[in-house]
């Protein structure tokens, strides 16, 4: 929290070697979290969040796991220099447990697009409806039998300049529930395993700019750009949407 203003920061768990991990352990205790420096869109320019001074009347953490959200309250942040000369942010919590916390968990995108999923090893066309960074829905083709559990790949696409789809990145996931919508359609809400959450987070959110600009990136994000450099390609892209 902002003063009152509630403001939400993607935030990804550090990139560690064994030896960094056991300073920052060493020094800290174990009951803090290795976060890498975050990246966020402020005037029209690409900044690195400062947590020094009080400025921050509260701080909370959110962590999206594999079996649901959970929420620590009151957390304190600290940026820190190991010896190796990285720099990250750590999170401190007096508690070990968050508690559960039920919410829809991410931003959605909405799509309406038709992509690729696939079920049992077998693809099949349908309607994305819309994406998070931790769940998804689509309308489901006739005559496919769908259950709660059955697990799924989404494979992303967007339409790229030569106006031909382009494959963003495949995203395993399972289906949780079914629901009639008022057009008589079924739709399938599924949720997007954890380990593409960061992923998503940074694809989301220069779709949004793009958006909110009206102007598309010449840069694109795609599944196989990873490593501990992400935030660099993030600030790149997101520039070239708001210039």
């Amino acid at each position: 929290m902002l003063g009152k203003k509630k403001i939400e920061l993607p935030a990804e768990y550090a990139s560690l070697s064994e030896a960094e991990h056991k300073e920052l352990f060493d020094k800290y205790g174990t009951r803090v979290v290795p976060i890498e420096n975050i990246l966020t869109h402020l005037q029209e320019k690409i900044v690195e969040v400062s947590f020094k001074g009080n400025h921050l009347s509260d701080t909370e953490l959110l962590a999206v796991t594999s079996v649901g959200v959970f929420r620590w309250k009151n957390v304190k942040i600290f940026k820190v220099t190991l010896t190796t000369g990285k720099v990250i942010h750590i999170i401190f919590s007096a508690r070990e447990d968050g508690e559960k916390f039920n919410r829809r968990r991410g931003v959605r995108l909405n799509l309406d697009k038709q992509m690729d999923i696939e079920l049992n090893g077998e693809r099949f066309k349908a309607v994305v409806r819309d994406i998070s960074y931790c769940g998804m829905s689509f309308v489901k083709p006739e005559g496919l039998e769908i259950e709660p559990g059955m697990p799924i790949v989404l494979h992303l696409s967007e339409l790229a300049d030569d106006e031909d789809d382009r494959v963003v990145g495949a995203f395993e996931g399972k289906v949780l529930n079914k629901r009639i919508i008022s057009s008589g359609a079924e739709v399938c809400g599924c949720v997007i395993s954890a380990e593409h959450a960061a992923f998503l987070q940074r694809y989301i959110a220069i779709k949004q700019m793009e958006r909110a600009s009206g102007k598309r990136s010449e840069k694109t994000l795609t599944k196989v750009k990873t490593g501990e450099y992400w935030q660099n390609d993030l600030a790149e892209v997101l520039n070239e949407s708001i210039t």
